[in-house]
């Protein structure tokens, strides 16, 4: 089977490779993600994990410039602009918690993470009509997974008739149903060609 996983070097558009960062702004980078993983607690709820993923990304990299804020039943998403009400998504995440069975791992990604993301994504391009999406993202704070929208749409949303049958399963249906029955078996047969970009680990990183 092919290699799907590219480092975040590999990933990442070559110009942004160029630009410098300043030092404030990585020390303002550390603080935020020092605060999450500080607070990450896998006793905890799946919401609580969620609300410490969109703290650190609208700290980090996006304060007064994009809205971070769920989107429907999606975990978290990052907006075009500052208001999230009347600005389309542009990042869809779908946030677990440390330890979670459903989590996303390199050696099994058909699982209810992507399960649940690949739903979200349909929703809002297919019934929402939002083309806009770039990325989609499945974390449990430690690790990432990203997923250019490009693969997503050559690998499901172009597939017209695997839409069609996640729509009217999504209708009539439990999310189980969807997830276990609909979306499980199309991943099984997409998931060699499956690409994303990966990052972090599964214990616990230093705190700087």
């Amino acid at each position: 089977m092919e290699n799907n996983e590219f480092r975040p070097s590999q990933a990442v558009n070559k110009a942004y490779l160029k630009q410098s960062v300043g030092e404030t702004e990585i020390i303002g980078f550390k603080e935020a993600m020092r605060k999450m993983l500080k607070n990450v607690n896998a006793n905890e709820s799946e919401e609580h994990n969620k609300n410490l993923v969109i703290e650190f990304l609208s700290t980090a990299f996006y304060k007064n410039t994009n809205a971070i804020n769920t989107n429907g039943k999606t975990d978290a998403a990052i907006y075009e602009s500052p208001d999230s009400i009347h600005s389309d998504s542009l990042v869809l995440i779908e946030a677990k918690g440390p330890g979670r069975p459903d989590m996303a791992k390199r050696a099994e990604l058909n699982c209810k993470a992507l399960h649940e993301l690949i739903l979200y994504y349909i929703r809002q391009e297919e019934n929402k009509n939002n083309t806009k999406i770039k990325h989609l993202i499945i974390t449990n704070c430690y690790e990432w997974f990203v997923f250019d929208k490009l693969v997503f749409y050559r690998l499901f949303l172009a597939n017209k008739k695997f839409v069609k049958e996640v729509i009217d399963a999504d209708r009539e249906n439990t999310t189980d149903y969807v997830y276990g029955q609909v979306i499980r078996k199309r991943v099984e047969e997409v998931k060699h060609k499956l690409k994303y970009s990966s990052f972090g680990s599964a214990m616990q990183p230093p705190l700087f």
